[in-house]
């Protein structure tokens, strides 16, 4: 069992060393600063706990990060002077895993604090397995206005509960001094609710839509990842359905600022292909339906909207989304969404009817049902194209995109009806791109 101790003290190094051995019979390595400990603890030492002597340096946050993220479970020892002892506690919040205590103390008092957290280690490693984590992008918060601490004592709480438990409320203090962090770990079956807090937060402060469209896709992508594992963990939910209703609002917002060219240019981090091809259906949908002369009434944005975001719902959790022709016969995922979705409040019924027959193709090639272009509903005739469309160029690389290739492969699959229609209204949306 071996331990890691972090300070620029040579005296105090040798104290603490001293007093380790005495309990786990093994040589300390030192550090000399938390920069140096971060690679020690990289380059696998394999180390049960770690003593940190005051003075704490910047370096102790990429620390943490790099605990969390990396499922590293090593109870902490901080230490002062009884002069700092109290600076220490305002940072780190009392916990059975991590110890505060002055090195003023006498050595039975250390030892017995030492002894505490190794047991604490012994029984996690034998009784705990290790937890999954989800990485939070909130860098984009920063700078944001937010009338209280609400949200980062929201985002903190889950950061030291998970490295160590802790069981205090933090204070304002110590959210001010983790300002800097661009990232927060929540375990992943916390991960919807935990988000679904950052998300209303903002939401209901409403102004940073105003501000920056890049962080409001940020947001939005934040929103729609949250929205689908929530529901692959716990189905169709209040929280779910209010984050699809965050994702309409945001998206009839930015519709407005983003052009169709912006947006499909724009290296946003997606992080999952099934965002990416969804938001991009929104935006793309959205520019062709006012070039129909049926869909012109903006009523049919919220129709287009909500069937790009739900159009695949019913594949969340499945790790293989392509469909052989062997068995697009029996591929449930068109049924399985609208028994997924039919449970949310004034869904238009026209949505249902997309999300149905968005795999279906003109020539009757499609499935589940084989139907052919004069059976397939309009609205679904226009999705289908879009949906091709996204699909073709989300499988592409950013800056190997032809346009004209995407569309020249469109003409080959959709002559007639309202097929036809959507072709060229996405022709006449991208003229001029690449």
């Amino acid at each position: 069992m071996k331990g890691l101790i972090i300070s620029d003290s040579s005296p105090l190094q040798i104290r603490f060393s001293t007093l380790l051995r005495q309990i786990t019979k093994q040589p300390s390595d030192l550090a000399s600063s938390s920069r140096h400990a971060l690679d020690l603890i990289k380059a696998n030492q394999g180390h049960q706990i770690i003593i940190c002597i005051y003075p704490l340096d910047q370096h102790i946050q990429a620390l943490f990060d790099y605990l969390v993220s990396n499922n590293i479970f090593i109870p902490v020892l901080f230490t002062a002077s009884d002069h700092d002892i109290s600076f220490i506690h305002s940072i780190i919040p009392k916990s059975k895993n991590v110890s505060v205590i002055s090195y003023e103390k006498d050595d039975a008092v250390i030892i017995n604090n030492l002894n505490r957290l190794l047991k604490i280690q012994e029984r996690h490693l034998v009784d705990l397995p290790k937890p999954r984590y989800i990485k939070i992008k909130i860098d984009f918060f920063i700078n944001t206005p937010i009338v209280s601490h609400d949200l980062y004592i929201q985002c903190f709480e889950h950061v030291f509960q998970k490295i160590f438990n802790a069981s205090q409320t933090l204070t304002h203090s110590l959210v001010d001094r983790f300002l800097g962090y661009k990232y927060f770990y929540v375990e992943s079956n916390k991960f919807p609710a935990a988000s679904y807090h950052l998300i209303r937060t903002l939401f209901n402060h409403g102004t940073f839509l105003n501000e920056n469209t890049s962080l409001s896709v940020e947001f939005l992508i934040l929103s729609y990842n949250s929205m689908c594992l929530g529901m692959s963990q716990h189905g169709l939910n209040q929280k779910s359905m209010e984050l699809l209703e965050t994702c309409r609002h945001v998206i009839t917002h930015l519709v407005h600022h983003i052009s169709l060219e912006n947006f499909l240019n724009t290296d946003y981090d997606f992080e999952y292909n099934q965002t990416k091809c969804s938001l991009y259906l929104a935006w793309v949908t959205l520019n062709i339906i006012p070039n129909i002369p049926f869909t012109a009434d903006k009523k049919y944005q919220d129709i287009f909207i909500l069937a790009s975001l739900l159009h695949d719902i019913g594949q969340i959790g499945l790790e293989n989304n392509s469909h052989s022709k062997e068995d697009q016969d029996n591929c449930p995922h068109p049924r399985d969404t609208i028994n997924l979705i039919t449970l949310i409040d004034n869904l238009p019924g026209e949505v249902e009817k997309i999300i149905l027959q968005h795999h279906e193709e003109s020539d009757g090639s499609g499935f589940p049902m084989h139907l052919k272009h004069n059976m397939i509903n309009p609205l679904a005739q226009i999705f289908i194209v879009a949906r091709r469309f996204c699909e073709s160029i989300c499988n592409l690389y950013q800056d190997s995109i032809d346009y004209n290739i995407v569309l020249e492969s469109l003409d080959r699959c959709y002559h007639q009806g309202y097929f036809k229609s959507a072709k060229e209204a996405l022709k006449k949306t991208l003229k001029g791109m690449n």
